[in-house]
């Protein structure tokens, strides 16, 4: 949690939403902790370059879809060293999000728990920290297509596990199964981090799920005690982060 950082670092915002009951809503979580300070807001995304002249900004919280300059032309004129958290209703976007250098996503309606890990996000990255509680990526999420025309954001400490049956690519979370349009090893190059284990050629495990490691199979935490069988050619790997 934010109040558990030590950080004496205070964040300087700026809020640019063209609808001003989501400005409200992030003032008010602003206000709500103590590394960050409210220094600007605005409805019309016109006013930011002179807002930028006026003011010294850390942090930009950023809508997309807006009237006039739209999130993705602020950003082209916004300094690389101010971070960048997008706010959003449209939950179609993703790795757009992180090609601008994005630190996080946030899909409205969000909750101050959500829009918390942003804020931790923030810290982590302006201290150089690649790694925050139990192994927590500097940007942990990852953005899946699961369709034609549709992505979807994943946070990283959501997913269970992973699995590829008759050429379809599931992710199992907390909240539920995903199918998505990606191969397994597309997976696994990208979730290129400590938190993961791949087990078998078809299924990929977050290491802090797993509850018990057998001569064959590795074993969930959970009521449902998912079982996951462990390949021959990872039977290695997987017993020595695991030892007996």
């Amino acid at each position: 949690m934010i109040n558990e950082y030590s950080i004496k670092q205070v964040f300087n915002c700026m809020v640019v939403d063209d609808e001003q009951a989501s400005v409200t809503i992030v003032k008010n979580y602003i206000s709500a902790i103590p590394n960050l300070s409210l220094v600007c807001s605005t409805t019309n995304p016109e006013e930011v370059p002179a807002l930028l002249e006026r003011h010294r900004i850390d942090l930009l919280f950023l809508d997309i879809h807006m009237k006039g300059k739209d999130g993705w032309a602020v950003r082209r004129i916004v300094e690389p060293d101010i971070h960048v958290v997008f706010c959003s209703a449209d939950n179609r976007l993703g790795s757009e999000v992180f090609d601008v250098d994005g630190v996080d996503y946030l899909v409205k309606p969000f909750t101050f728990d959500r829009f918390s890990k942003a804020v931790e996000r923030v810290i982590n990255r302006s201290n150089g920290l690649q790694y925050s509680g139990e192994a927590d990526d500097l940007d942990a999420v990852i953005s899946v297509k699961t369709g034609k025309s549709k992505k979807d954001i994943i946070e990283l400490v959501d997913i269970d596990y992973i699995t590829t049956n008759y050429k379809r690519v599931q992710i199992h979370t907390i909240n539920g199964v995903i199918t998505v349009d990606h191969t397994l090893s597309e997976l696994m190059q990208r979730l290129s981090s400590p938190r993961f284990i791949q087990v078998s050629k078809s299924t990929i495990v977050a290491r802090n799920r797993i509850a018990t490691v057998q001569a064959k199979c590795v074993i969930l935490k959970g009521k449902n005690k998912t079982v996951l069988s462990v390949g021959a050619k990872f039977k290695a790997n997987v017993q020595a982060l695991y030892p007996s």
